[in-house]
């Protein structure tokens, strides 16, 4: 990209992409015509806009997949409570009737 073309080129900064995108996603009109009423050239905010989707999709994946695994660990470590429970369940009757033996004796 040449010197002139990235003075023509307009910065725009991290809040307003956000917004257009926010605009042109939740709106019922053309993307075009939200890209013209914020001065865009249509082709940029259908960039940004598409970028936005493959990123959110990204994120949408990593987190499923962390969601899964910690649903997996979460399994795993209900298992293992239960099974204590249960073996704290027949300490508590053995127990019990070696109380009521030594009080018959």
């Amino acid at each position: 990209m040449s010197a002139v073309s990235l003075k023509s080129r307009k910065a725009h900064d991290k809040d307003f992409k956000r917004r257009a995108i926010d605009l042109a996603i939740r709106s019922a009109l053309p993307i075009s015509h939200t890209a013209k009423e914020l001065g865009l050239k249509e082709a940029t905010l259908y960039q940004w806009v598409r970028q936005h989707k493959k990123d959110f999709s990204v994120k949408s994946q990593v987190s499923g997949q962390t969601i899964l695994d910690e649903l997996t660990d979460l399994k795993k470590a209900f298992a293992r409570v239960k099974e204590e429970r249960d073996i704290l369940k027949k300490a508590a009757q053995y127990f019990a009737k070696e109380s009521q033996r030594g009080t018959n004796s």
